[in-house]
């Protein structure tokens, strides 16, 4: 299951930035030590992104 931590004024402020995710996940290693796993951002954001080529 590991650590889920989301910051909520990321989250619902509409905007997708790579360096600022919104979610951090962390899981413990064999040792018990937290290591991040995963920088997510939410699909919440997502819906509102218009698509774009990198085609053109």
């Amino acid at each position: 299951m590991g650590f889920h931590y989301m910051n909520f004024e990321r989250l619902f402020d509409g905007e997708l930035d790579p360096a600022e995710p919104e979610i951090l996940l962390y899981l413990p290693d064999a040792l018990g030590t937290a290591r991040l796993d995963l920088a997510a951002q939410s699909s919440r954001n997502v819906r509102r992104l218009q698509p774009t080529s990198f085609l053109s």
